[in-house]
């Protein structure tokens, strides 16, 4: 984000902070609990927004150097990502073009990864590919007198890297091209610099809730005085955010109580002193950029009532020394104290789904970027499911 932007934001924010106010969109928003249990409504989540859309799969420095690799299963689809020898990102879907076997990590789809890679061998015949993908050698090739070999490149996926994360799309048919449908976001998110941070204290926690509660519950503060009461409330405005839409994504503003304080005309980046930006790429990314650093959150559903985040820290370095350990340290127990308190209601709220205590779940106006968050799933699926519902104003039937 730039200066002058930062500047508008931190001037829009005081302006409800004086009038006691929030950005907001007329009615209520209402989803059906099965949205959040119903198999079916999964199976159309991972058909279309977790195989035809650049989703994020891991932070640029995972595979640094050419020859570096890693794979990848959360999508459904076995992903093979690689730096090749010109330091070009490349993906692959994970399969031999003989028989299918995996070329590289387990059988099962653990993930694993390596490097100084300089080819892919199949495991099964030993069919072998360069890092370009290209098959390079094949036993006995003289029993395929048939074979076209230049149709036996692994089969390509698209890759952006951009804001120092690597992003594919896990089809050969996209619903969309990545670069343009990313750009709006990432070209506001490169500004923070996140092209040269590294992955620091990398979780992966598993929750018993449905991945869009996880989505959600980052769109919104009317939660934080609750919920967050014994960690960060004490931080923030109660129920204060100011929100911007980039296409399908968003960037949410979450000021902080030194806001009223700050002169920001005598600092470089003055917003991430007055609260914490957090961006939502679509569909199952966070990046929270924080004052010295960005944490990274991508959800993954698991089942209807499962999902697991594959997490890090982005940190401008390596921890070399004792003291900036500690820092990080500190950093990452603040940030998990709270979002772990915010698990437990998530999976509290899937444990009463099938109760019947409630037909519907209901959104405030000021709640308004899960209603943006549910219209661009619709959007992306390709028609209107029945659960985007028509805005209703609060106590309306």
């Amino acid at each position: 984000m730039k200066r002058d932007q930062q500047l508008a934001l931190i001037e829009r924010t005081r302006r409800h902070i004086d009038a006691r106010s929030t950005e907001r969109e007329p009615g209520c928003f209402r989803t059906p609990v099965g949205l959040y249990d119903d198999p079916a409504v999964l199976e159309a989540e991972r058909a279309s927004l977790f195989r035809r859309y650049p989703l994020a799969i891991a932070t640029s420095d995972r595979i640094a150097a050419p020859g570096d690799w890693i794979t990848h299963d959360r999508t459904g689809v076995p992903i093979l990502l690689l730096r090749d020898a010109d330091g070009q990102a490349r993906a692959y879907l994970n399969a031999c073009r003989h028989r299918g076997a995996r070329l590289a990590g387990p059988p099962d789809g653990r993930p694993t990864g390596g490097s100084g890679a300089r080819a892919f061998a199949c495991p099964y015949h030993a069919w072998t590919y360069g890092l370009d993908g290209r098959l390079a050698a094949l036993p006995h090739g003289h029993g395929f007198p048939d074979l076209e070999t230049a149709r036996c490149s692994l089969t390509a996926l698209p890759v952006t890297e951009r804001a120092g994360i690597l992003f594919v799309t896990p089809s050969t048919d996209p619903a969309v091209d990545a670069d343009a449908w990313l750009d709006p976001i990432l070209t506001d998110l490169e500004n923070w610099g996140l092209q040269g941070h590294v992955a620091h204290a990398p979780k992966t926690p598993h929750i018993a809730a449905n991945w869009k509660f996880q989505m959600e519950g980052s769109m919104e503060t009317y939660h934080f005085r609750h919920a967050h009461r014994q960690t960060i409330a004490g931080m923030f405005f109660d129920a204060l955010s100011v929100f911007d839409r980039f296409g399908p994504h968003m960037r949410l503003f979450l000021p902080k109580k030194e806001i009223r304080e700050i002169d920001p005309a005598e600092m470089q980046d003055p917003i991430r002193i007055a609260g914490n930006l957090l961006y939502v790429i679509f569909p199952n990314t966070i990046v929270l950029v924080q004052p010295d650093h960005a944490q990274l959150n991508i959800v993954w559903p698991i089942d209807p009532g499962r999902s697991v985040v594959e997490a890090c820290m982005m940190v401008p370095e390596a921890p070399a020394t004792e003291k900036a350990r500690r820092h990080w340290e500190r950093n990452s127990d603040i940030f998990w104290a709270a979002i772990r308190e915010d698990y437990e209601m998530m999976e509290s709220m899937q444990s009463t789904l099938r109760s019947g205590a409630n037909a519907d779940l209901v959104f405030a106006e000021f709640e308004h970027s899960v209603r943006w968050f549910h219209e661009a799933m619709a959007q992306a699926i390709g028609s209107t499911p029945a659960y985007l519902r028509t805005p209703e104003r609060a106590g309306a039937a």
